[in-house]
């Protein structure tokens, strides 16, 4: 697909054969990545596991355990949006995850330049390893990814829980969780939208999600979310009030086939 509005305008990326010189500090609360020599001394609690590189790009990658039973390699990709990614072909040639609930989505959540599939997949399972630390009751997704990029993918919804230090010449990588706690499996809206020639439009969703209950459908046009005029948000605004628990539920004013109309999301008590 083309390039989508809101998505960064980028002039070059910092790769492998510098990043493995140096121990890097990525922490988004504070907006910061700091290169050093040697990793800090980190506070407890700490989860330490072995982080190698993919031969020949030199992506750091860690290995995760899917219900005590399905391994799985995951890339850390610092520029995904998204919590954990798998490969579509593995929900749809794996048995391991016919035994889980899976959703199929209805339009897309997960596209990569270079990929044409219409539909990801949502898989809730009971434990996932990634190193020692164990979380209970994740959820998968399930996308087709780009060519070089046929791992899995822990991206920015999962690694913001945590302070990660990525010690590429020891080969190691360290996660302090912060204080909010350990990620969990939230309700969120359950849909996803784009611009496009200025316009909020939805392409996703899941179905049972709150926007699916609500009636919201695929090609509706989002006008306004909690009040904000959806023209004014950035990419990374909308996908927060999009992804976020719902715990306050979520106003949307949107248009479609019935004409303007006001929702208010929430959680299934």
């Amino acid at each position: 697909p083309e390039k989508e509005e809101g998505d960064p305008d980028l002039d070059g990326f910092i790769g492998a054969d510098l990043l493995r010189f140096f121990c890097v500090t990525l922490d988004y609360d504070a907006g910061e990545i700091v290169f050093s020599a040697t990793a800090p001394e980190p506070r407890a609690p700490i989860h330490r596991l072995p982080m190698r590189k993919q031969i020949p790009l030199g992506f750091p990658l860690v290995e995760g355990l899917v219900n005590g039973e399905k391994k799985i390699t995951m890339m850390i990709d610092t520029g995904s949006p998204f919590p954990i990614v798998c490969p579509l072909t593995l929900i749809e040639n794996d048995r391991a995850f016919s035994v889980v609930p899976v959703v199929k989505s209805l339009g897309t959540f997960m596209t990569w330049p270079g990929t044409t599939a219409t539909h990801n997949y949502r898989a809730l399972t009971e434990t996932i390893r990634i190193g020692d630390p164990i979380f209970p009751g994740l959820t998968l997704d399930f996308a087709e990814l780009p060519g070089p990029f046929s791992l899995s993918l822990v991206g920015y919804e999962f690694l913001k829980y945590f302070i990660t230090i990525m010690d590429f010449p020891r080969g190691e990588l360290i996660w302090i969780p912060k204080s909010g706690g350990l990620p969990k499996s939230a309700e969120s809206s359950g849909m996803a939208a784009r611009k496009q020639e200025g316009r909020l439009i939805v392409r996703g969703l899941w179905p049972g999600s709150p926007a699916d209950r609500c009636g919201i459908r695929l090609g509706d046009e989002i006008i306004r979310i909690d009040g904000r005029n959806t023209g004014t948000l950035s990419r990374r605004e909308i996908d927060g009030y999009l992804s976020s628990d719902l715990g306050n539920g979520l106003e949307l004013e949107l248009t479609s086939g019935d004409g303007l109309r006001k929702v208010l999301l929430r959680n299934e008590k």
